[in-house]
């Protein structure tokens, strides 16, 4: 993974085999990966989606 990889919001969703409406549901909870803005599009780093998947993990594993 590059580190300065950026991910439009279609591609990340694809990426991880999510829809549209789940990533904004999540961020509405104030979830989801931290995204930046660049003109009017929203981009989610490699970083972002690396700390997420992260998140998301630990708390499955605390889950269970």
């Amino acid at each position: 993974m590059e580190e300065d990889q950026v991910y439009s919001i279609a591609e990340y969703c694809r990426l991880e085999k999510i829809s549209r409406a789940l990533l904004n549901k999540e961020w509405a909870e104030g979830r989801g990966p931290h995204s930046f803005k660049r003109g009017s599009r929203r981009f989610i780093t490699a970083k972002a989606r690396a700390d997420y998947r992260r998140k998301l993990e630990r708390e499955a594993r605390h889950a269970s």
